[in-house]
């Protein structure tokens, strides 16, 4: 085991890789706990809509990081076969990937309202209503968007 750490490709050479990806799903995991604790204290409806509004979120931009993230493969196998001249082609299609998911995203600000309704969340005030839960939605669907091109 300790050989492995030192020879090209080893421990040492993963863990250089993996470790800041690591670092940086645990400090969103670690925000939206913060969030969500901020949001337990300011109030029960607050909090209530915080799961539903985290869920949808995550619904519709999810598809558009994991197809982001075949960017990281395309770049990833080009730099190892040496086709470097290739890397740039894969790069520029990944980012104007992200840039029509985001707008394509961003459209959804204008129906969002409507698509906790037709979900069959109440619309009016009580626990987790949408009087809570779409501004909240609109604020975890910002940072997200952004995500998709660090995906890329």
């Amino acid at each position: 085991m300790v050989k492995r750490w030192s020879k090209p490709n080893g421990y040492r050479q993963v863990l250089a890789i993996s470790l800041p990806l690591v670092a940086s799903m645990g400090a969103i995991t670690l925000m939206q706990f913060t969030d969500r604790m901020f949001l337990a204290n300011y109030s029960t409806n607050a909090i209530a809509a915080a799961l539903p509004a985290g869920i949808a979120c995550f619904t519709f931009i999810s598809f558009f990081m994991g197809v982001a993230n075949y960017t990281n493969a395309f770049v990833a196998q080009y730099s190892g076969a040496g086709a470097s001249h290739r890397i740039g082609a894969a790069l520029w299609q990944g980012i104007w990937f992200s840039i029509f998911s985001w707008a394509l995203l961003a459209l959804l600000y204008f129906v969002s309202e409507e698509l906790f309704r037709l979900i069959g969340h109440s619309p009016g005030e009580g626990r987790g209503s949408n009087h809570e839960r779409t501004p909240y939605y609109l604020s975890l669907h910002d940072a997200p968007c952004r995500s998709i091109f660090i995906h890329a």
